[in-house]
């Protein structure tokens, strides 16, 4: 609601009566307006405000409250003949404005209304600044609150940075004590110009805070994957044990049946020492390289038992590929109408011999294998004299 400066008359002006009527209605209607905003302004002030701007809602209460007094004299002005002119309305409106006291408040009604206005609109300004100001820090204080509370979680949780965690309540602590004791004795609202809340200093905070959190919560998913890794590798142990088993039959296998079996040991599952049964509830430095460490042993030992493993099974495999590989030549050899010439039966025998031997030298069983597969070779091509079919198909 504007000011009625439009109404006023001038100084010394005889008033018209719809001038007098029409000045009475928007005096009304400002002096509701501006009441209804100055309750506003004091109940903002009262939370939001200074000393100084609680002082000047005051002072806009007294000039709104005379400048009502006066309007009711203009109300009271006795006008006995309306289509005539009355001169006392512009004496009442340039009258001076004083208090109940006598005080002196304006020159005049123009003059009690625009104060009111000014002050009205300048604390409205001021309020809204300090509101939002303070809205913003609380936001990032509540913002802070709640990142603490999950870093010191964590921390407990981890047993890491627990310090670090307390540290910063601290200063939580110390800035919001500082922007209590400011805003009771000063009027200061925190986060407004003045304050002990530097936007500085809430900044730095929110961001060390953050960045702890956010190095706890990396720490915990670490904490959690390798927590896991290590159960599951727990739960592989009977697995491995199984896998052990068969290491162990793989080597007696080859022991009895090699002149030279692989020389391997094999490792013992239940010599692996397990991760203490509290693991998961010790600090997490403490706790993380034995985890760590489980994991690794149990990793070592599964590929130590599947190497074991394939070198016996591989050399078991080997003489019974060289066993066919060397049944299969002699088929050749058979069907060239040369298996049972004596320089071809007595080398495939001499291969036999060593292949279906226990032990068996397999260095040299193979290499008896070689020279009867160069042999049954030799049939193919010019110079074949048995008068017999020749080979020509090659086994590798």
């Amino acid at each position: 609601m504007t000011a009625p400066t439009g109404n006023y008359p001038a100084p010394g002006d005889d008033v018209e009566r719809p001038d007098f009527d029409a000045l009475l209605s928007t005096l009304a209607a400002w002096l509701n307006d501006r009441g209804q905003q100055l309750m506003a302004i004091d109940e903002r002030a009262a939370l939001h405000g200074t000393d100084a701007q609680r002082a000047d809602v005051n002072i806009a209460f007294v000039l709104w409250q005379a400048a009502s007094e006066r309007r009711d004299e203009l109300a009271s002005v006795d006008w006995p003949d309306p289509k005539r002119s009355n001169a006392e309305v512009a004496d009442l409106v340039y009258r001076t404005i004083s208090d109940r006291t006598g005080t002196a408040l304006a020159a005049n009604l123009p003059e009690a209304v625009a104060i009111v206005d000014d002050i009205a609109s300048r604390l409205t300004a001021t309020l809204n600044r300090t509101e939002s100001a303070s809205a913003a820090w609380f936001e990032a204080r509540s913002a802070i609150a709640a990142d603490l509370d999950v870093a010191e979680r964590l921390a407990l949780t981890l047993g890491d940075q627990v310090r670090a965690a307390a540290g910063l309540r601290a200063e939580l602590e110390r800035l919001t004590s500082a922007g209590t004791a400011r805003g009771s004795t000063a009027g200061t609202a925190p986060g407004t110009e003045g304050s002990a809340f530097a936007d500085a200093d809430m900044a730095a905070l929110r961001s060390s805070v953050a960045r702890l959190r956010a190095d706890l919560e990396s720490t915990d998913r670490e904490r959690q994957r390798v927590l896991a890794e290590c159960n599951e590798a727990s739960g592989r142990l009977e697995a491995l044990s199984a896998l052990e088993a068969d290491a162990r039959s793989a080597v007696a296998a080859c022991a009895d049946r090699f002149t030279a079996p692989p020389r391997l040991a094999v490792p013992s599952v239940e010599a692996l020492e397990l991760p203490p049964a509290d693991l998961a509830d010790r600090p997490w430095p403490q706790a993380r390289p034995l985890a760590e460490d489980f994991v690794d042993r149990v990793g070592r030992l599964e590929r130590a038992l599947g190497i074991v493993i394939e070198r016996n099974r591989s050399m078991l495999r080997e003489r019974d590929d060289l066993r066919g590989l060397v049944q299969a030549y002699r088929d050749k050899a058979a069907a060239a109408g040369a298996a049972e010439r004596p320089e071809f039966d007595e080398a495939f025998r001499r291969a036999k011999a060593l292949l279906w031997s226990a032990p068996c030298d397999l260095d040299k069983a193979r290499s008896e294998v070689a020279a009867y597969q160069a042999l049954v070779r030799s049939l193919s091509g010019p110079g074949a004299s048995s008068g017999q079919p020749v080979v020509t198909e090659e086994i590798p």
